[in-house]
């Protein structure tokens, strides 16, 4: 049901008349000094395509879900058009919501990605979020809706190179009842942009990169192979690209499972006399790394295209560190014999220190060129 302040400003608008400026409409419906003809088509034809005029200002990124894959956001909308059907006396008059909503034609956009609308202006308690201003000549006016909303947008997030990931989220606002030549979108300069009081609360996490959309995009509403003109749609936004800060998983996950190996390895250069320490030795590091990988495991980022860059890091610890134990079990079967006893160890010791250095060699440079 209508707020009943809605109610009586509808009334109230229906009631009221001006003639000095209605000349030529004989017969009109008002909301204080903004008029139309009772012939006003919420169709909106005219010979030319309308340009709905756009300007975006992202006021705050509000949340970032993993689990969900969704970045909530915080977006200063603002949308103006001319309607040569619209009388106006003055500047800025508001339009109040039910006269706008029963007459008024007003662009019928959509946002493709999105996940919900939390909030926008008029729950808030506001009347409207319309102006309308008097152009020169005596049918015309540039209306402007504007209004400030919390929207969650769905993202494409893959974690398989976690914790080197990157996430891509893009506000994509189109108009699906119109194709590009009935209607077009247009930004003026540094219309999408950052707003001045913007603070990206997540710096020390990612590194944000905002890319407004190129004027007056134009895509295809589906990709198939015989597409047509009347097929495209006039398209605006911007894309958010954030790059996760590494830095506190390397010193977490990578710098120890590294340790644990470099460790285990150290039971190479004891002497041969103390066999039994160095299974025991190598027994316990293996057992830690187990440990940490169990650990990543369960509270690691799921859903990504396969294992993630850090899980098979520390499943290769695992299995190095596994190596170490084995090389260390056939000495001391074989701890008899010592010309074979010290071929184990220094063969086995090169060995493993050489393909563990050889991992980390092909490991870094392929995950730092996929980042």
């Amino acid at each position: 049901m209508l707020d009943k302040r809605w109610i009586i400003l509808l009334i109230i608008s229906y009631m009221v008349t001006d003639e000095a400026f209605a000349d030529g409409i004989s017969t009109r419906i008002c909301s204080g000094k903004v008029c139309i003809s009772e012939e006003y088509s919420k169709t909106f034809h005219t010979e030319l395509p309308p340009v709905i005029e756009v300007e975006l200002h992202l006021n705050q990124i509000l949340s970032i879900d993993l689990q969900r894959r969704t970045i909530t956001l915080n977006l200063h909308t603002v949308l103006s058009w001319e309607d040569p059907w619209i009388v106006a006396d003055g500047k800025n008059l508001p339009v109040f919501t039910p006269f706008k909503e029963a007459n008024l034609w007003v662009p019928d956009t959509l946002i493709l990605n999105l996940r919900r609308r939390i909030r926008w202006d008029e729950e808030q308690g506001k009347l409207t979020t319309m102006q309308v201003t008097k152009l020169p000549g005596d049918k015309s006016a540039k209306v402007k809706e504007e209004y400030v909303s919390e929207v969650e947008l769905g993202c494409d997030m893959d974690f398989h190179l976690y914790p080197f990931y990157n996430i891509r989220c893009d506000f994509n606002m189109t108009i699906p009842t119109k194709n590009a030549s009935e209607i077009m979108f247009k930004s003026p300069v540094n219309g999408i942009r950052l707003a001045d009081h913007f603070k990206f609360q997540f710096d020390s996490e990612y590194v944000m990169d905002f890319r407004p959309f190129e004027n007056g995009l134009i895509v295809p509403s589906t990709w198939s192979s015989n597409q047509k003109y009347n097929m495209m749609r006039t398209l605006t936004g911007f894309s958010l690209h954030l790059k996760y800060r590494p830095n506190e998983a390397i010193i977490i996950l990578y710098l120890p499972a590294f340790l644990l190996v470099v460790i285990s390895y150290l039971s190479f250069f004891l002497t041969l006399d103390l066999v039994p320490s160095k299974v025991s030795h190598s027994v316990g590091l293996l057992l830690t790394t187990v440990n940490q990988f169990n650990s990543f495991n369960q509270n690691s980022l799921k859903g990504g295209k396969g294992p993630t860059a850090a899980a098979i890091y520390l499943l290769a610890c695992l299995i190095f560190s596994g190596g170490c134990l084995a090389i260390n079990v056939l000495i001391f079967r074989y701890m008899g014999d010592t010309e074979k006893v010290k071929k184990l160890n220094l063969y086995g010791g090169i060995t493993a220190i050489s393909s563990f250095l050889l991992f980390n060699i092909i490991y870094w440079p392929f995950v730092l060129s996929q980042i």
